[in-house]
């Protein structure tokens, strides 16, 4: 029987290259989260634009953030991807909030 052990430094285990984890655990779902904001504001307008404004808000801080520690270079795309999602949905519903006003008149 072959026994196996691990040995650990006193500094803890440090990964080589963390681009990739930052992309699947941040990047990606703030894409999928702006998505699904997308939707909503189809449906509803004002909670739309709430949500949308907090995604915008949100990614703007990741941004700032992530290019500080110097993700953006390898990853500042799915942020900007993010970002337009969710200018695109703030519009929307602005237009939706229009249109229903419009027709209570």
């Amino acid at each position: 029987m072959h026994s196996q052990e691990l040995c650990c430094s006193g500094g803890g285990a440090y990964a080589s290259d963390p681009t990739a984890l930052f992309v699947m655990l941040i990047g990606i779902p703030s894409i999928v989260v702006s998505i699904i904001f997308l939707f909503i504001s189809l449906i509803s307008g004002k909670v739309g634009i709430v949500l949308s404004g907090i995604g915008f808000l949100a990614t703007i801080l990741i941004m700032a953030w992530a290019s500080n520690v110097g993700y953006m270079e390898s990853s500042g795309y799915l942020f900007l991807i993010s970002m337009s999602i969710n200018a695109f949905a703030i519009g929307i519903s602005v237009k939706r909030m229009k249109n229903q006003h419009e027709d209570n008149k």
